[in-house]
C-alpha cells in the first residue's frame, strides 16, 4: 500500500508539472516531467516486486515478467523520443535567441503551484528515505536516489522559469538539455539496478550450487535451491542445507564458509541460507 501510494503521490505531482510546463512554455519543465516519468518508472517496477509472494520478496529471487520487460522497452524508446524533442527545441532555442510565449507575470496560482510541486516532492522523498530504513529494502534506497535527482532539477527548474518571465530563455534551454542528459542516465542506472529481476530463467543450475555447497565440511543435505540474476552482474541465491549434527552451534561459520565461496566462484551474489534442524539432534 505505501508504494501504491506513493506512486500516486508522483503521478499528482506530474499533473501539477503538465500544467505548470503548459502555462510557462518551459522546456526545462519538459526534460523534468521526462525524469519524473523515470522515477514512476522505478517506482512501478518496485511495486510489481513488492506484489510477489512473501518468500519471494525475502529471498528476492524471483525475476519480473514478459510484461515488465516490455514495459522496460517501451519506456526506453520513450524517453529517447522526448529526449531528442526536448533536445532540439532547446537547440533551436538558444541558436534563435526568440523569447518562448511565456507568462508576463508570476500569477499567484502559479506561485501556488510551483510551491505545491516542491513541498511535494520533498514530502515524497523524506517519507521514501524513512520508509526505506524501517523496511530497510534495498529497491526502496534506488528510489530515494531518483527522487533526489528529481528534487533538486525541478528547483533548478523552477529558478529557469524566473528568467523566462525576464525575457531570457538561456537558462531554461540549457537547463533542459542538462536535465534530458540526467534523465538518460537515471534510465539507464535504474535498468542496471532491476536488470536481474527483468530475467525469468534461472542463473545457476541447482546442482552447480549443491556441489558448492556440500565441499563445506559439515553440509549433509542440500535442498530448495533457487537463483536468479544475471552472472558477474547481480545474482540472487536461496537454498536450505541441512548440517551433521557434530556441528551443531557452528551454523553461522558454515554459512558464511558457503557464501564466500559463491562469491569466490559467481562474483557479485547475494545468499539467504536456511539452515534445518537434523533430525534426532
Amino acid at each position: 500500500m505505501f508504494l501504491l501510494g506513493i506512486l500516486w503521490l508522483s503521478l499528482l505531482i506530474l499533473s501539477v508539472k503538465l500544467a505548470v510546463a503548459w502555462t510557462t512554455r518551459s522546456i526545462s519543465l519538459g526534460a523534468i516531467i521526462l525524469h519524473t516519468l523515470v522515477t514512476q518508472f522505478s517506482m512501478l517496477l518496485n511495486l510489481l516486486a513488492s506484489l510477489k509472494p512473501p518468500e519471494y520478496q525475502r529471498f528476492q529471487v524471483e525475476g519480473h515478467s514478459y510484461p515488465e520487460t516490455l514495459l522496460s522497452f517501451g519506456s526506453g524508446i520513450g524517453l529517447g523520443s522526448g529526449t531528442i524533442y526536448l533536445g532540439s527545441m532547446a537547440t533551436t532555442q538558444l541558436f534563435s535567441f526568440v523569447p518562448p510565449p511565456i507568462p508576463l507575470q508570476l500569477t499567484p496560482l502559479l506561485w501556488q503551484c510551483l510551491g505545491v510541486i516542491f513541498l511535494s516532492q520533498l514530502f515524497l522523498l523524506a517519507v521514501n528515505i524513512y520508509q526505506a530504513k524501517r523496511k530497510h529494502q534495498r529497491f526502496l534506497g534506488f528510489t530515494n536516489i531518483c527522487l533526489v535527482n528529481d528534487l533538486w532539477i525541478t528547483a533548478l527548474g523552477i529558478l529557469c522559469i524566473f528568467f523566462l518571465v525576464q525575457g531570457n530563455p538561456v537558462p531554461d534551454a540549457l537547463s533542459a538539455l542538462l536535465f534530458g542528459i540526467v534523465s538518460g542516465i537515471d534510465f539507464w542506472l535504474v535498468l542496471q539496478w532491476q536488470l536481474p529481476f527483468l530475467v525469468s530463467q534461472t542463473a545457476i543450475a541447482p546442482e552447480a550450487l549443491a556441489q558448492i555447497a556440500y565441499s563445506v565440511g559439515g553440509v549433509t543435505l542440500c535442498t530448495n535451491i533457487a537463483s536468479k540474476g544475471i552472472i558477474g552482474r547481480s545474482v540472487y541465491i536461496k537454498m536450505t542445507i541441512m548440517i551433521h549434527p557434530g556441528v551443531l552451534g557452528y551454523e553461522s561459520v558454515i554459512a558464511e564458509r558457503i557464501e564466500n565461496a559463491l562469491k569466490e566462484r559467481y562474483g557479485i551474489v547475494s545468499v539467504t541460507i536456511q539452515i534445518s534442524t537434523p533430525p534426532h539432534s
